[in-house]
């Protein structure tokens, strides 16, 4: 597991993050997010909620690792439920 200085460094390389030291004792190092960072961090909370609305929806279909949204056979929990008062 990446230790907390590992990651923050790996964040400043790619340009997410800028990291300012100060020349005090004891050591002091501040980071401060890019505007990269923030883009990256908006694009990354909307796929999160992206996903865990798909992990409430499942598919039936043969196709399920390709299964589009459009699929007829794809199901979330309410649909699921209104076809079974159906039968």
């Amino acid at each position: 597991m990446k230790s907390l200085q590992e990651r923050l460094r790996d964040l400043e390389k790619h340009g997410m993050l800028t990291r300012t030291r100060y020349d005090e004792q004891p050591a002091r190092v501040e980071h401060t997010i890019t505007l990269l960072g923030q883009r990256t961090a908006e694009v990354m909370v909307a796929l999160k909620e992206i996903a865990s609305q798909m992990e409430k929806v499942t598919c039936i279909c043969p196709m399920e690792s390709s299964c589009s949204a459009m699929c007829p056979k794809r199901t979330t929990p309410e649909t699921a439920e209104r076809r079974r008062g159906h039968r």
